[in-house]
């Protein structure tokens, strides 16, 4: 859909995805999705690689707070260097299938203090994980079906 929206606030808004909660599941699901969406961008003409925007929030100052600081530091500076927004001692208010209401609203710099408007939200909870996908339908707890 991305590749075809004529509307710039739309497009933004599709690619635009956000990780929530930066222990390793958030730290290797959020750098494997944007491997994915980049690799992907061959096929999806309209879309440049600019466009593509991709936040880690974590509530804590730091990423994955179970390794060692200087891990941690290390894998932050590779996340930004593949262009992943890491956002730390940000908390997440509220999350729907367009957007996440942060608690201090600076996640969206283009915007101002806003919070980001997106396509596609996953959040982890403990060894659990919801993801909230603009027109899924939930089939059972935690499961997000796209489609009818």
């Amino acid at each position: 859909m991305a590749d075809v929206a004529t509307e710039p606030d739309l497009k933004r808004e599709l690619l635009t995805f956000v990780v929530v909660g930066a222990g390793f599941t958030g730290v290797e699901t959020v750098a494997e999705v944007n491997d994915l969406i980049h690799r992907a961008l061959k096929y999806y003409p309209n879309i440049k690689h600019e466009e593509i925007r991709v936040y880690l929030i974590e509530y804590a100052n730091r990423i994955l707070p179970t390794f060692p600081a200087d891990l941690a530091e290390y894998a932050t500076l590779r996340l930004r260097m593949h262009g992943i927004d890491v956002m730390t001692g940000t908390g997440t208010k509220s999350a729907t299938s367009t957007g996440v209401e942060l608690t201090d609203g600076s996640a969206d710099p283009d915007r101002g203090p806003s919070s980001p408007p997106s396509a596609t939200v996953r959040t982890g909870w403990s060894n659990r994980s919801i993801s909230i996908c603009s027109g899924a339908h939930q089939d059972r707890p935690l499961h997000a079906r796209l489609g009818p």
